[in-house]
């Protein structure tokens, strides 16, 4: 299993893909696309990601809670 976490949108999805899973979230409406992942930490549950959104004429950091979507052996519960 790759340690690598992926990152992108589909339409108004996000797509998280870490340690052979793949989590399908809500994304906000004016999200265009991720930019950067900045921090991933899976023993705390998120992950920090520069993102573009349409509103806002430079990219803002965003946090997303992944503890409801990452298996137990990860988000500290485990």
């Amino acid at each position: 299993m790759s340690d690598t976490a992926y990152l992108s949108n589909e339409g108004h999805y996000t797509i998280f893909e870490y340690n052979g899973t793949r989590q399908k979230i809500i994304a906000p409406e004016l999200l265009v696309r991720y930019l950067k992942i900045n921090e991933f930490v899976p023993e705390k549950g998120y992950i920090a990601v520069l993102t573009d959104y349409s509103c806002f004429p430079q990219p803002e950091e965003e946090y997303i809670d992944l503890r409801p979507t990452l298996p137990k052996s990860y988000d500290g519960c485990g």
